[in-house]
């Protein structure tokens, strides 16, 4: 019987904290740089979230002007997994960026793999690796002649004249 409780207490708040965090949103939008430094400093395992405990403070600490009832409101929904913590990196976005906190989980940061390295290099790799001991040690002298052969100043030179240097 304590299941169908929870659920009531935890959809009615989200209805009600579009008008407090419109009620926040400029004091937000002026500070959110600071609130976000704060939380981050309390957010020790990195995860988003901090205590509602810590919440607390930055509310105290910001004069975000929120009632007791009006924060229970948004630590109630702010708190995704139930467990006591507040997900101020949702939170802030929705105040700042005017996104739905719950939709906002579908537009965080995407993981983009690493791109796999070539198993062996390539011909023009292999190639800039054997000249590059050479061009170190005379790259001087090679200015010189590819300038004189750029006779247009374009910094161009065709192949032959390449190869000729």
């Amino acid at each position: 019987s304590s299941h169908p409780q929870t659920t009531t207490t935890c959809s009615a708040p989200v209805l009600n904290c579009k008008t407090i965090e419109n009620k926040i949103r400029k004091n937000i939008q002026y500070s959110w740089r600071g609130i976000l430094k704060v939380c981050k400093e309390k957010d020790v395992s990195k995860l988003g979230e901090i205590p509602v405990s810590d919440f607390l403070d930055v509310v105290e600490k910001f004069n975000l002007d929120l009632s007791e009832g009006e924060i229970n409101q948004v630590t109630t929904k702010y708190d995704f997994r139930k467990n006591g913590s507040f997900a101020y990196y949702d939170f802030l976005q929705s105040c700042v960026l005017l996104l739905e906190s719950q939709e906002s989980l579908l537009l965080q940061r995407v993981v983009v793999p690493k791109p796999q390295k070539q198993q062996s290099p390539g011909p023009f790799f292999s190639a800039m690796l054997r000249i590059q001991p050479q061009v170190l040690h005379c790259w001087r002298p090679m200015k010189r002649t590819l300038k004189s052969y750029d006779e247009s100043c374009t910094g161009l030179l065709n192949t032959a004249d390449f190869r000729q240097v």
